[in-house]
């Protein structure tokens, strides 16, 4: 298990529910990118191991605003954290 982090660490966390609109795997990497509708267009990446169910209209749980990483071509400023069953709650609609 990593190191214990603080609460107020990952209260910092902008994390929002959205939608999947793209998904696109990548064979060189161990990563699969989303565009996501969370309240604005993200670009996110989520483990390859993680996403084998990840499909368009796929409702999830998004980590926003991360420095952005570069893959394939693109930035990257997105991280998706779970992915929900449909659960009637608006995209962009913040997980406090």
């Amino acid at each position: 298990m990593k190191p214990f982090i603080e609460l107020g660490d990952f209260q910092h966390l902008d994390l929002r529910i959205g939608t999947v609109v793209e998904v696109q795997r990548f064979d060189s990497l161990d990563l699969v990118a989303a565009g996501i509708e969370a309240g604005e267009r993200v670009a996110a990446m989520l483990p390859a191991s993680t996403a084998a169910r990840l499909v368009a209209g796929s409702r999830v749980v998004v980590a926003v605003g991360l420095h952005p990483m570069a893959a394939q071509g693109a930035r990257y400023t997105g991280f998706v954290i779970v992915a929900l069953s449909d659960i009637g709650i608006a995209d962009g609609s913040r997980v406090s």
